[in-house]
């Protein structure tokens, strides 16, 4: 069963020290087909992330989370707290696997204040 907090939990993961310094965890937790927009802009697909590890660790907070469940995804909306001052607005979609939930795309957008 899928709720808030494994969502949460799930999300923090690929934020985490843990997972970003681990090229194995990553690799198990990003879909085949995962794509991302950081918040510069710039695109990265599945291998760009695995060839950066190590990737850059921060303090993450996440508020203001929610969630839809689609038939074979579920998408996660949040706003992103990164060292205790920068907010970001963030959207993900993880894909339900006979593995379990693989993250397919994640987006990070600047807030301008």
């Amino acid at each position: 069963m899928i709720n808030k907090e494994k969502l949460i939990k799930n999300e923090m993961k690929h934020l985490s020290k843990e997972f970003r310094t681990n090229y194995q965890k990553m690799d198990h937790l990003l879909h085949v087909d995962f794509f991302e927009i950081g918040a510069s802009g710039k695109t990265y697909n599945k291998v760009d992330i695995l060839n950066a590890i190590p990737l850059e660790c921060h303090n993450y907070e996440i508020r203001d989370f929610s969630f839809t469940l689609k038939d074979d995804y579920i998408i996660a909306n949040y706003l992103l707290i990164k060292d205790f001052t920068e907010i970001t607005s963030c959207e993900s979609k993880w894909g339900t696997t006979s593995l379990g939930l693989k993250l397919l795309y994640f987006k990070n957008s600047k807030i301008v204040k």
